[in-house]
C-alpha cells in the first residue's frame, strides 16, 4: 500500500510536469523566489524596516504558511543573543500541589545567507533547565533550510529538530525553545499537544519540497516528509510519520491563489506495531496583501485506515480543515490559526483527531517597551482508545529595552489540561495545572548584515 501509494504520487507529478509543459505557450517566470527561505516567524525583523518587504511566492500547496511579506533586513543577517530567566511554579497534578523554582540559561545563533536566488537559513538556540540539586536538564533546538532554484525548478529541503525535558506546548521556557520555526503545517511534525510532565523526548521533523513553475499563474509542487517523536525513557512509546502530497496552484488574481492537494501519510506506533494509513484531498485559497495581511483556508476530507495485530483494517473518513490569518501594522503583528485533522500520537497511541487554535499578537507599545501575548488550545482523542484530553496555555511578555543591547522582561505562564486520565506504565496524562511568573533578561548583539 505504502509503496504503490508513493509510486502513483510520482508517476502522477511527472505526468502532469509534461502535460502542461506541452500545452503552455506563453513565456514563464519562475513562481519561485529567496524569500521561500525566509519563512520563519523567528526570523529577526526590525521594525523600523517592516515596510520594506519582498512578496512571498511560496506555494498554497505547500508545506510551510504564507505570509504578507518578507522583510529585506531579514535576509542578510548574522544575529546573536545570550538570556536567563528565573521564574516560580505553582503546580497542580494528580491532587498535589506544590511550589517550585526554575532557572534558565540560554544562547541563540541565527544564520541568514542569500545568493541570488538561493539561501540558507540556520538556526541555533541551547541551553540548561536548572530546578534545584534533582534536576537539571538540557533544551536543545537546530533549524536549517535550503533553498536551490534552477530556472522553472525550485527544491527547499528543511529539517527542525527539538530535544527538550517536556512537551514543547506551551512550555515556559519560551524564548528558548521555538516549536515551529518555519512555520510548517503542524500535520507533518510529531503531535506535542499533550502534557506528560517531565519527560525528554526528541522531535524531529524534515519535509522536502520540489516546486516547478508551469507558468506565470500555475505551479506544480510535490512534497515528502518524516518525522519522529522519541522520548528517552520507556514510559512512553515512539512516533513516527512519513508521507508525501501532490499540489496544484493557480494564480486567480495578483492577490487570490486557490489550490488543489492530494496527501499520503502513514503514521506508526512502536507499541505492537500500530499503523495507520491516511489518503487526503484538500481545496485550499489564499487571499494576500503585501506587507500587510495574509488570509490562508484550506478544506477537505481524510480517509483513515487502522491496522493492529490481530484486528481487521478498520476505515473512516474524517474532517480535515486549516485556517491560518497573519496581518502587520506599524507596529503590531498579529497571527491567529486553527485546524482540524488526524495527526500522530504524542506518544500514547498511533494517532489522535486533534482540534488546535492558537493566537499570537505582538504589539510596541513605544521606543523601548514590547508586549507579547501566545494563547494556544488543543483538544485530542486518542483513536483506539476512548480517551479525550483538552489542554490550553496562555503566555504573556512585557519587555523593556534597557540600554543598546540589553533587554528586561517580565513573564506570565498559565497551563491547564483536563479530561480522562491516560496512562503508559508510570507514565500518566491527565488533569494538570501550571502557574509561572517570572523576570529575564537578554543580552542582544547588534545584527551583522552583509550583501
Amino acid at each position: 500500500m505504502k509503496s504503490n501509494s508513493y509510486f502513483l504520487l510520482l508517476t502522477s507529478f511527472l505526468l502532469l510536469v509534461s502535460l502542461h509543459a506541452r500545452a503552455q505557450q506563453e513565456p514563464a517566470s519562475p513562481q519561485p523566489s529567496d524569500s521561500q527561505s525566509n519563512e520563519s516567524s523567528g526570523t529577526v525583523q526590525d521594525s523600523r524596516d517592516r515596510q520594506t518587504t519582498d512578496p512571498d511566492n511560496r506555494p498554497l500547496s505547500g508545506a510551510q504558511d504564507l505570509s504578507p511579506g518578507i522583510p529585506q533586513i531579514s535576509k542578510r543577517v548574522l544575529d546573536a543573543s545570550l538570556g536567563v530567566q528565573q521564574r516560580l511554579n505553582a503546580t497542580t497534578s494528580a491532587n498535589s500541589y506544590r511550589w517550585n523554582a526554575e532557572n534558565d540559561v540560554w544562547g541563540t545563533l541565527l544564520w541568514n545567507r542569500n545568493w541570488h536566488r538561493n539561501s540558507l537559513l540556520l538556526h541555533y538556540t541551547g541551553g540548561t533547565l536548572y530546578g534545584g540539586n534533582d534536576y537539571f536538564q538540557s533544551i536543545q533546538t537546530f533549524d536549517i533550510s535550503q533553498l536551490l532554484v534552477f530556472g522553472r525548478w525550485s527544491v527547499n529541503i528543511s529539517n527542525q529538530a527539538i530535544y527538550s525535558p517536556e512537551s514543547s506546548f506551551g512550555l515556559p521556557a519560551l524564548e528558548v525553545l521555538a516549536a515551529n520555526f518555519f512555520g510548517t503545517n503542524p500535520a507533518l511534525l510529531p503531535n506535542q499537544t499533550v502534557l506528560t510532565g517531565r519527560t525528554s523526548r526528541l522531535s524531529d521533523g524534515a519535509v522536502g519540497q520540489l516546486e516547478y513553475a508551469v507558468s506565470r499563474r500555475t505551479a506544480l509542487t510535490m512534497t515528502g516528509s518524516y518525522s519522529l517523536l522519541h522520548f528517552t525513557s520507556t514510559s512512553l512509546f515512539d512516533n513516527t510519520l512519513k508521507g508525501a502530497t501532490l499540489g496544484y496552484d493557480y494564480l486567480v488574481t495578483p492577490r487570490n491563489t486557490v489550490a488543489l492537494t492530494y496527501g499520503y501519510q502513514q503514521l506508526e506506533y512502536s507499541l505492537f506495531n500500530n499503523k495507520l494509513d491516511i489518503n487526503s484531498a484538500t481545496l485550499g485559497f489564499a487571499h494576500q496583501v503585501p506587507s500587510r495581511f495574509t488570509l490562508q483556508l484550506e478544506g477537505g476530507v481524510q480517509l483513515t485506515k487502522s491496522f493492529g495485530p490481530g484486528s481487521l483494517p478498520r476505515s473512516s473518513v474524517r474532517p480535515d480543515a486549516r485556517v491560518v490569518l497573519t496581518s502587520v501594522w506599524s507596529r503590531t503583528q498579529f497571527r491567529l490559526s486553527a485546524s482540524k485533522a488526524v495527526v500522530s500520537g504524542a506518544g500514547f497511541s498511533v494517532a489522535t483527531n486533534t482540534t488546535t487554535a492558537s493566537l499570537s499578537a505582538e504589539r510596541k507599545l513605544s521606543r523601548t517597551w514590547t508586549s507579547t501575548i501566545n494563547v494556544g488550545y488543543a483538544s485530542n482523542s486518542l483513536i483506539g482508545l476512548n480517551f479525550k484530553l483538552q489542554t490550553g496555555f496562555a503566555q504573556a511578555n512585557l519587555e523593556k529595552t534597557m540600554r543598546q543591547h540589553l533587554k528586561v522582561s517580565l513573564l506570565y505562564n498559565f497551563q491547564r489540561q483536563a479530561g480522562d486520565e491516560v496512562c503508559a506504565f508510570s507514565l500518566c496524562a491527565g488533569d494538570y495545572s501550571r502557574h509561572s511568573v517570572g523576570i529575564g533578561a537578554r543580552w542582544q548583539l547588534r545584527p551583522a548584515g552583509y550583501r
